[in-house]
């Protein structure tokens, strides 16, 4: 089968593939490592794939549907997000106006939490299936013309009511080939703060947080970590350099690097190991309460930066979304990183489920005392599927 893999541009710069969808103002765009993961797993079922990331190339949909065009494909593949859902409905209502026999699937985290109401959006004339979770083996059973009915993980309509099919079993990450990085050119995909061109890989899939705002835990995963072995890491970041020898650094997207702390040594080892480290710089998201003998290794490894999710600046605050660290262990944690030289970008967020005005200043205050070297607030973002969500929900916060 012919299959368009498409990530539209929704607005400018307007990053899908981030854990949380917006415009960032430094501009990062994260590479589209787990969609091309499910491409690769297409190719490898022989079907004939092409991938478009709309925002990297700034194309919009004019151009996208000259190439579907040229491509003639047999089915068309939207990855959506909440606040894109309306206008990525719009290229499969295109699509499906153009070539009415030819399939449409949704997927992605906002889609997997509502599908019922993103058949309503999609009129359900225009939408055939939504793989719901982890679509890498839902789209090939697609693809290889399983019935719908038959097929784990999806939605479909039928005599205009919505059949949600049993859940499909989270996948064995182990057994996920490298993602098919042919599709694109990884410096369309900018980040100030890593060494440029980077390139990401994903080395687990899930964490073991109760974060009641994270959108992928709650809704893709289901707070299950599952790890890949550190040859297959250490394997995709030579296959990496041998595609790309450009790359300056390797960015760990994991949900957090360090949070199966065995795991996160057995890799540094390898990378050491295989001298890694002398080839190429690494950078990775972590929590505060990492296993704190992992610090130095880290270092050692060649990890040069790091991601933090610090929230909030008060203990009540952190609670209330579950974090499940205190300020003090975050102190603790950014001394020991600072002391073994390490890069640290700070994130924190308003709008905790409580917070006063005087608890936002306290944030404030308290990134400004760690010793940090790149900061960012954002407002509390509450998708679909997460339970800050239905707590909003629930207090008419929407």
């Amino acid at each position: 089968m012919r299959v368009y893999f498409l990530i539209p541009q929704y607005v400018e710069n307007f990053s899908k593939s981030s854990r949380w969808h917006t415009v960032s103002r430094g501009f990062t765009l994260r590479h589209p490592d787990l969609q091309l993961q499910a491409v690769a797993v297409l190719e490898k079922a022989g079907h004939i794939v092409e991938f478009c990331d709309a925002t990297a190339e700034k194309i919009g949909k004019k151009e996208v549907f000259k190439r579907i065009d040229k491509f003639k494909p047999d089915m068309l593949v939207v990855y959506c997000t909440t606040p894109s859902i309306y206008d990525d409905i719009s290229y499969v209502e295109e699509f499906k106006q153009k070539y009415p026999d030819k399939k449409t699937v949704a997927i992605g985290a906002h889609v997997s939490a509502e599908p019922k109401d993103t058949f309503r959006i999609a009129k359900n004339k225009y939408l055939d299936a939504i793989c719901i979770g982890e679509y890498d083996y839902s789209l090939r059973d697609i693809t290889n013309k399983i019935p719908l009915n038959k097929i784990l993980g999806i939605a479909y309509c039928k005599n205009k009511k919505v059949i949600i099919n049993k859940s499909r079993p989270l996948l064995d990450v182990q057994k996920l080939p490298f993602p098919s990085w042919k599709h694109i050119n990884p410096e369309d995909y900018p980040d100030p703060g890593k060494l440029h061109p980077p390139l990401t890989i994903v080395g687990c899939r899930g964490c073991f947080g109760k974060c009641t705002f994270c959108l992928m835990s709650n809704v893709m995963y289901k707070h299950q970590l599952r790890t890949r072995t550190a040859q297959q890491i250490c394997d995709e970041i030579e296959y990496d350099l041998k595609l790309f020898p450009q790359l300056k650094e390797i960015m760990f997207e994991d949900d957090t690097f360090g949070f199966a702390s065995n795991h996160a040594m057995n890799v540094c080892d390898e990378i050491i190991k295989r001298g890694l480290n002398k080839r190429v710089s690494f950078a990775c998201n972590l929590r505060a309460d990492i296993r704190r003998d992992l610090i130095p290794k880290l270092k050692q490894a060649g990890f040069r930066w790091a991601c933090i999710g610090f929230e909030f600046g008060t203990n009540k605050s952190l609670a209330s979304v579950e974090k499940g660290i205190t300020i003090e262990k975050a102190r603790e944690f950014v001394r020991l990183a600072k002391e073994n030289g390490l890069l640290l970008h700070g994130c924190f967020m308003f709008g905790a489920p409580g917070e006063t005005k005087d608890d936002c200043r306290k944030t404030i205050e308290f990134a400004k005392s760690l010793s940090l070297d790149t900061v960012q607030f954002s407002g509390i973002a509450v998708y679909p599927g997460t339970p800050l969500y239905n707590w909003a929900k629930k207090n008419n916060y929407l």
